[in-house]
């Protein structure tokens, strides 16, 4: 008889994956979230897990899929395996992207993953057609991969490279045409560049050449002084009025992608969006959502907002969006903003996230959804390929 599969948790993903393994009669044995967080006066939670875990075989399991709700729950319990079952294979489940390289290079036998990762590829596939791309290949490249690709505007570091070529390059014309040291040509050039001169520098019966030189550098170093300033009090006003924008803004665009919700999932989708190109327009509610400037930096335009409001998603131009993905954590308001985006333009091309995958396809046919999916069950799937050709 196969060893079984132990499944850890009571999360979406744990619920989803224990419909498809029981309808592949493949064999499983599952442990609920609830018998961690028992009293455990007399015990460490780490010991206590250890306990259950061991309890329940933990080391006859073919895998251990790890797939509460909570990171901190999940390492607790990946740190519990490890100590009693290191053969692994080891599935566990982290949404912080951070996290994930590191716990997956901690040991051979663990493979981590990111739920709203794999959801996320799978949401972009749809925006203009739906692909079937291999399980393996669905992560995408990590987000530090992604953000080392963002466009960011580096004048104010080129400005500061420029200063400190000024600056040597004037030390150095003073040490080859004065005969000076180092120490007093760096000290003279300081003078000028401070313009604070008590008297002591180095010459005093200037050459041609050396008026010249104080001429050019101090100039040099003024301007590079008012523009750095201007570009600093420039940024800041402009991030201000950015704020002050948000909610407000219009936007005329073409072919671009509506995004509504920037949760965990959202913001995955979102930077999968701009690693493939595609314009982004986010409708986000929380002005303070702390996904906002990494999205807004990656060139995502931004509306503060309810994305129901038929104002806010024309401010979106959705007249001439290429799609509109409503990707909140809330199964009858994206319904609600996916018949809205319909009432506008019929046409609009339309992916909404549901949690339950039978009701994602009822959507689909009685209020013509392009495409709905639950995003516990696409991360589900990807974990059952996983497991079935690590069963092979």
């Amino acid at each position: 008889m196969d060893r079984p599969i132990l499944i850890v948790g009571s999360s979406h993903v744990a619920f989803r994956l224990t419909k498809k393994l029981r309808a592949r009669n493949i064999p499983f044995a599952q442990i609920p979230s609830e018998r961690f967080v028992e009293d455990t006066l007399d015990t460490s939670d780490l010991e206590h897990a250890k306990e259950v875990l061991s309890a329940h075989r933990v080391a006859d399991a073919r895998a251990v899929c790890l797939l509460d709700d909570s990171d901190a729950r999940n390492i607790n319990l990946l740190l519990a395996t490890l100590a009693v079952h290191e053969r692994g294979p080891i599935y566990v489940a982290i949404t912080n992207e951070n996290l994930v390289a590191h716990i997956a290079s901690s040991h051979p036998s663990v493979h981590a993953f990111n739920p709203h990762a794999i959801a996320a590829t799978t949401f972009a596939d749809a925006v203009h057609g739906e692909t079937h791309v291999h399980p393996k290949e669905q992560t995408g490249p990590s987000i530090q991969k992604v953000l080392t690709n963002i466009r960011t505007d580096r004048i104010i570091q080129k400005l500061l490279a420029l200063f400190v070529v000024a600056i040597v390059t004037g030390a150095i014309f003073f040490r080859w045409s004065e005969g000076a040291s180092w120490s007093d040509s760096v000290y003279l050039v300081s003078t000028l560049v401070s313009g604070l001169n008590f008297e002591d520098a180095i010459v005093h019966n200037y050459t041609v050449s050396m008026k010249v030189a104080r001429t050019i550098i101090i100039l040099v170093v003024q301007f590079f002084t008012l523009v750095a300033f201007s570009l600093i009090v420039d940024r800041i006003i402009k991030r201000r009025a950015e704020v002050l924008e948000f909610g407000r803004k219009r936007y005329t665009l073409r072919n671009h992608v509506i995004v509504c919700g920037l949760g965990r999932t959202g913001f995955h989708l979102v930077m999968e969006l701009l690693r493939r190109n595609e314009k982004v327009v986010i409708i986000e509610p929380n002005a303070e959502n702390r996904f906002l400037p990494i999205v807004r930096a990656g060139g995502a335009k931004v509306l503060i907002g309810d994305a129901s409001l038929a104002k806010n998603l024309g401010d979106a131009d959705i007249a001439h969006a290429a799609g509109l993905i409503s990707i909140i954590s809330d199964d009858l308001r994206n319904l609600e903003i996916g018949l809205n985006a319909r009432s506008l333009r019929e046409d609009i091309r339309l992916i909404l996230r549901v949690f339950d995958k039978e009701i994602a396809e009822e959507m689909k046919t009685r209020f013509n959804i392009h495409f709905a999916y639950s995003t516990s069950s696409l991360a589900a799937q990807q974990l059952l390929t996983l497991l079935t050709e690590s069963r092979g």
